[in-house]
């Protein structure tokens, strides 16, 4: 989104100026929405709706938790922003360069890139279906809405898996070709993978607001970066997930015999591991279940 010489206005139309004490803080968000907005790495929409066109409306109030909710349109907001960056990604494959952990490397997406790209897509699909799901038991009368938070993945998940622009692409301000050419410097590939699409938008986030929902600690950047090329897990049963976390035992390779990385995370129900690791963890998964029956 290029910034415009002429923005458009918007107004607030109130029943009187003692009003203003009230509005003066939409007005104020407005203005920040705005700001991210114009300072995105592409375009985005933003629809409002307003209450009296729910389909609840008039004949019940929304009785729910306004903090379950709100984390429930954070996630579903984030989850849908994924999904549409993987459908242009995979429309325009040729603007596009795919970390490979095993060369380390930017290559062109393409082949088994592009075949990754669409299970991660799928993967995003079935949580939105969920999170759709779970909003509509929210809305239904005397239910009490609950949002299990550590049992869905945290976006930033896949966005350390999506591909990033060829160097001289500018996704805003122009329509797309396919006249890109590739990386010619693969130095710092991790770093400018997580700048992408990590640090940048985290630090925008954190510009408008430091207690920001989107803004990062430079250790959870850290994180993010450390986990680039590895594989996440689901561990079913939160007793294992609290053992590997607190125990954190031992994971040796058993065709190498090479003690395997792996990173449980806290309050969550993921573990991240090493490409190599997944049938040692999937052993001592097993082995750690049968030990909590």
């Amino acid at each position: 989104m290029t910034t415009s010489v002429n923005p458009p206005k918007i107004g607030i139309v109130m029943g009187s100026r003692s009003d203003w004490e009230t509005m003066e803080h939409a007005a104020q968000k407005l203005e920040q929405l705005a700001r991210l907005a114009d300072s995105a790495p592409k375009s985005f929409r933003m629809t409002l709706v307003p209450y009296t066109a729910l389909a609840n409306w008039p004949e019940r109030p929304i009785e729910i938790d306004v903090n379950e909710l709100d984390q429930l349109a954070s996630y579903w907001g984030a989850y849908n922003s994924l999904y549409g960056e993987m459908q242009f990604g995979l429309e325009n494959a040729c603007l596009f360069e795919a970390y490979d952990p095993i060369s380390a490397k930017f290559v062109d997406l393409g082949g088994l890139h592009v075949t990754t790209l669409e299970v991660l897509q799928d993967q995003v699909h079935e949580t939105l279906e969920a999170l759709r799901d779970q909003a509509a038991e929210c809305t239904k009368p005397d239910t009490k809405c609950t949002f299990d938070e550590d049992q869905i993945l945290d976006p930033y998940a896949y966005r350390i898996r999506l591909p990033v622009p060829k160097p001289n692409v500018a996704l805003k301000g122009s329509e797309p070709g396919c006249e890109a050419k590739a990386r010619s410097d693969q130095a710092n590939s991790v770093e400018l993978l997580i700048d992408y699409h990590v640090r940048d938008p985290a630090k925008r986030r954190c510009g408008i607001s430091p207690i920001n929902e989107g803004c990062l600690k430079n250790a959870e950047i850290a994180g993010w970066q450390r986990r680039v090329g590895k594989e996440v897990m689901k561990i079913a049963d939160p007793r294992v997930a609290q053992i590997l976390l607190v125990e954190h035992p031992k994971l040796v390779d058993p065709k190498t015999k090479r003690e395997v990385w792996y990173e449980p995370i806290k309050d969550t129900a993921f573990v991240w591991y090493e490409r190599s690791g997944k049938e040692a963890l999937g052993a001592l998964v097993t082995e750690l279940s049968a030990r909590v029956k």
